[in-house]
């Protein structure tokens, strides 16, 4: 069995980018394993930005059909028109969490905080926010939209602060 927890705002398959806004988070989840062997992403180019955080386990990501990993405590970034590549398997017991986002700002607002694919160690602060913009997204109480970007830029936050402690 598959286990994903998500939410978007109409299907996480639409990947349009939204030049409307600075930033804005179109789909946000979260995939474990536990009957499946496997999981595996193999798209095409996407038009939008989506940022993976690995709680526990492992992705296997490609580039120019090179093989590459981040274990837990990783984050991988993949920015529009690159190709998505990745898997994961059951025996590496994987608990990703993942959010898809657009926006005209996208690239000012990842060089502001400074985040890319590295290494952040184990972060609950990390997991809950994940967990809050899912929970934003599929209940869409008023101004969701304004918690869940608030939310968004925290998350950015943490992972530059945790990237920059790992560095030390």
């Amino acid at each position: 069995m598959l286990s994903i927890n998500s939410s978007c705002y109409s299907s996480s398959e639409i990947d349009l980018p939204n030049y409307e806004y600075p930033v804005i988070a179109t789909s946000c989840g979260r995939h474990v394993l536990y009957t499946h062997d496997s999981f595996c992403v193999n798209q095409k180019k996407r038009q939008d930005y989506q940022l993976l955080y690995v709680k526990h386990g492992t992705i296997y990501y490609y580039i120019d059909k090179k093989q590459y990993s981040i274990s837990a405590g990783g984050i991988l970034i993949y920015k529009p028109n690159e190709l998505l590549h990745y898997e994961f398997f059951l025996k590496d017991a994987p608990d990703i969490y993942w959010i898809h986002f657009t926006g005209n700002q996208c690239e000012q607002i990842l060089e502001r905080y400074a985040v890319g694919t590295c290494y952040i160690g184990e972060n609950f602060s990390v997991k809950l926010l994940f967990q809050y913009i899912i929970t934003e997204l599929q209940l869409k109480k008023p101004y969701y939209e304004d918690v869940i970007l608030e939310n968004f830029y925290i998350l950015l936050a943490k992972i530059h602060r945790s990237f920059e402690q790992t560095l030390h």
